[in-house]
């Protein structure tokens, strides 16, 4: 059996991810891809709206202030935010976006909306499931669910740490 290339290999883990927000103005995506990290629930912060294997990708955790490791996975270069890149992505997670689901908030905040994305996509945990989990009882495991009110990181702290 031969090796995927780049372009296949980008097309499975798209396959599996789900878009949580655009900005037009600065023309970036945000995504959320299960497949590309089994240990970790990462954001996808992209370069550009459309986009090939070329593009672009910060890959920042969902339970720190952390870029991910980049693994074999993975094949777009790798993005390390300027300070104004990680002040960008530190508001821009907190904005009000209309969420698709019914059972949720008629806004709420595009991490919030990641956090839902990543429940179906990874966990197969539906959204009313998803509004039931506490951070309180929380385990950061593998196989763990988000918690809906999973506290935003303070994603300035990505300006002091040095990617690996």
């Amino acid at each position: 059996m031969t090796k995927p290339d780049n372009k296949q290999r980008l097309y499975e883990l798209l396959n599996e991810s789900a878009t949580v927000a655009f900005d037009m103005k600065r023309n970036i995506r945000f995504m959320v891809c299960p497949a590309e990290s089994r240990d970790l629930n990462v954001i996808w912060m992209i370069k550009s709206i459309r986009f090939n294997t070329a593009t672009p990708i910060a890959r920042i955790r969902m339970d720190c202030p952390c870029y991910a490791e980049k693994n074999s996975n993975f094949v777009n270069p790798q993005w390390f935010l300027s300070d104004e890149e990680v002040d960008y992505f530190n508001s821009f997670i907190r904005k009000k976006t209309t969420c698709d689901f019914s059972v949720v908030p008629a806004e709420c905040t595009v991490f919030a909306n990641a956090i839902l994305r990543m429940n179906i996509e990874k966990y197969n945990v539906d959204p009313v499931e998803t509004l039931k989990l506490k951070y309180s009882d929380y385990q950061n495991i593998k196989e763990s669910p988000l918690p809906y009110d999973l506290p935003i990181p303070d994603y300035s702290q990505l300006k002091l740490k040095k990617p690996f």
